[in-house]
């Protein structure tokens, strides 16, 4: 309602203290990221869900979805790039399933981005293992990573063609 009479910075701080008390809320974090993003304020939306983060880490409770949510606005709305790694690192920690290859996915893209090779290497590696549909792909990817350093490139050539012809 505040938002809807042009008080927007009040409203944003109020939808921050009512998503303390929903934290799984879906609908609640993209309206409050929506808003913060409007009002120039998505540092304050991403303090309050890194703070949700810790607490909800510490308390022995599900953290993965609100690290997957601080590493997005990190990377979308700040373009922290290293904190939105950070952030989805500590996402691939706790998740499986889906929340897992999302933050896995989000690590292959930013570690690409940042040139990190040995991160990126890391995650290739743990995306093959996690998404077999996308293993070819990532297998590729890494033995790019691999040749670019490797002194030898005989065993990297050998392991792209066992695996070609274990697919086979």
């Amino acid at each position: 309602a505040l938002d809807g009479m042009g008080r927007n910075d009040e409203a944003l701080d109020s939808h921050l203290v009512a998503l303390a008390y929903a934290p799984e809320g879906d609908a609640y974090h993209d309206l409050t990221r929506n808003l913060a993003r409007s009002t120039h304020r998505a540092a304050r939306y991403v303090e309050t869900v890194r703070a949700m983060a810790a607490r909800a880490r510490d308390a022995g409770t599900s953290a993965g979805p609100l690290y997957l949510r601080l590493g997005a606005a990190l990377e979308e709305d700040l373009n922290d790039a290293a904190g939105a790694a950070e952030a989805y690192a500590e996402a691939e920690a706790v998740l499986d399933g889906d929340g897992l290859l999302t933050a896995l996915r989000a690590l292959d893209r930013l570690y690409a981005q940042t040139g990190d090779a040995a991160g990126h290497a890391r995650v290739l590696r743990r995306l093959i293992d996690a998404a077999p549909d996308g293993a070819v792909d990532s297998a590729w990817r890494l033995a790019s990573i691999e040749l670019a350093q490797a002194d030898e490139r005989r065993p990297v050539v050998a392991r792209l063609v066992a695996g070609r012809e274990a697919v086979a």
